[in-house]
């Protein structure tokens, strides 16, 4: 019984570690996203937009980048930079981490201005 418990603990640490930040960048810049997660030094890290099914995934670091995404993993945090900004990239992304169980993970809300008003990250 008790490691049927600690057992469901583990798997219920995922729920447990979303946090959520807002970054808001110009249309045609780059901007960079700083996730970080615990207990998170050798696992893989990826990037999702949307429901964060497989089929979500911008980038992980196992790809490490393509034309429009750079992962850069430093262990316990990470790094997403998105290139060129389009006001369509705009929306909710995720900074996800496997996990045995479920994945842990940081909500973004990107916001791109049409605008050259100053971009900002809180």
């Amino acid at each position: 019984m008790e490691m049927t418990v600690i057992f469901v603990i583990f798997l219920l640490e995922g729920l447990w570690e979303t946090k959520a930040m807002s970054v808001t960048g110009n249309k045609g810049s780059s901007i960079t996203v700083t996730c970080s997660h615990s207990n998170a030094y050798s696992t893989v890290k990826y990037f999702c937009k949307g429901q964060c099914t497989y089929q979500d995934i911008l980038i992980s670091s196992t790809t490490i980048s393509n034309k429009k995404y750079k992962i850069e993993d430093k262990g316990n945090t990470f790094s997403v930079t998105i290139f060129d900004l389009k006001e369509d990239d705009s929306g909710t992304y995720w900074c996800g981490i496997e996990r045995v169980g479920l994945d842990t993970y940081n909500q973004v809300i990107l916001t791109v201005l049409a605008n050259q008003d100053k971009a900002a990250y809180t």
